[in-house]
């Protein structure tokens, strides 16, 4: 895992890129909602403008982001009371003395993404707000940054597992690692192994550690590097990976693999093996919904850690994240900071079927 010099990558403005969540949930309501995006908005508006009581999580939250956000007074005047304490959370008891949570900047910045789109979130005043505000404390996002970021639209990565069809993110998410996992699972007779079982458990493990190893080495963005996702993903190299473990032995001693030999075309000429990774202490929240027509979604949204970057622009109510921490700070690898690049991050929403 990785830590840049001074808390760089993980807080304050140099960790911060591109939001690209408002650009999505806009594009997911065009393709697929019946609803405007007024009226989407309309709940979480109403919610930052009149606050809500704080209950015990939203407490704790705050409670153990205390000493790193304190550096940043914009978001500390929002979540904070103006004596630098959390506050008063839900006592059941007595519950008319809690303190409520208002957002009233960020109420007029939905208000606006509801009225004129995302459009005013990336390329009008808002975008422009936050572009300015992050270089002028030494971050690197530009308005041409903000004005550029467009949704990438990738068909879903598929995998299939004893008779279940399973769709996850294709590229730059934990969708290739978890699909390999279940490669390599598919080969072991976990039942017979029985539930939470020593053996069962020990397996399961090491296909992740498998997994995981793979993921570090060979993982990145296909528009700066050569990746092997279709070696990655393909049976027999599951197979040759699930050779390495022994159910009654381990751990594996050298877990990293070569999908390579079996990606269409081998290994590039520039295909080098290198080493990438990812950051531990995320703070993340999923949702999974199903409607009464049967359709379903599964969302992974995520500012980083707790509180993203600490950075709250003002006027907007705008918490940035600290997107920068999943690259690795190194250069040479193959999930290195690039500008344009994209990061590879840990989130696999998946949807499961039960028919083919």
């Amino acid at each position: 895992f990785f830590a840049a010099m001074g808390d760089a990558a993980e807080t304050g403005y140099r960790s911060v890129l591109v939001p690209g969540a408002v650009a999505t949930y806009a594009k997911m309501l065009e393709m697929f909602g019946t609803m405007t995006l007024g009226q989407v908005m309309a709940p979480a508006i109403r919610l930052a403008a009149e606050g809500f009581f704080v209950d015990w999580y939203v407490f704790a939250n705050c409670a153990a982001a205390l000493q790193r956000l304190r550096p940043f007074p914009h978001i500390m005047s929002v979540f904070y009371k103006p004596n630098g304490l959390p506050f008063k959370t839900v006592n059941h008891d007595d519950i008319g003395n809690a303190d409520r949570l208002v957002q009233t900047d960020l109420a007029k910045t939905m208000e606006r993404i509801a009225a004129d789109g995302p459009e005013v979130f990336y390329q009008g005043e808002i975008g422009q707000a936050i572009a300015r505000h992050v270089s002028e404390n030494g971050g690197t996002i530009t308005e041409q940054d903000m004005a550029d970021y467009e949704v990438r639209i990738r068909e879903p990565l598929r995998v299939n597992y004893r008779g279940y069809h399973i769709e996850m993110i294709s590229e730059n998410s934990g969708g290739p690692s978890v699909a390999q996992m279940f490669n390599i699972l598919e080969g072991f007779d976990l039942a017979g192994f029985g539930h939470n079982s020593a053996r069962s458990l020990h397996v399961i493990g090491e296909a992740m550690r498998l997994a995981f190893a793979d993921r570090f080495a060979h993982l990145g963005d296909p528009a700066f590097d050569p990746i092997p996702l279709t070696g990655l993903q393909c049976k027999a190299y599951a197979a040759a990976r699930r050779q390495a473990i022994d159910v009654r032995r381990g751990p594996v001693a050298a877990p990293v693999g070569d999908p390579w030999s079996f990606q269409p075309g081998g290994r590039p000429a520039s295909g080098a093996l290198r080493t990438g990774g990812d950051y531990a202490d995320q703070h993340t929240t999923h949702l999974s919904v199903i409607d009464g027509e049967r359709n379903m979604v599964s969302l992974t949204a995520s500012l980083g850690q707790r509180f993203g970057s600490g950075i709250l622009v003002p006027g907007t109510g705008v918490v940035l994240n600290n997107g920068l921490m999943w690259f690795d700070p190194e250069p040479g690898k193959i999930n290195s900071i690039a500008p344009g690049k994209i990061a590879l991050h840990a989130g696999t929403p998946v949807l499961a079927f039960d028919e083919q």
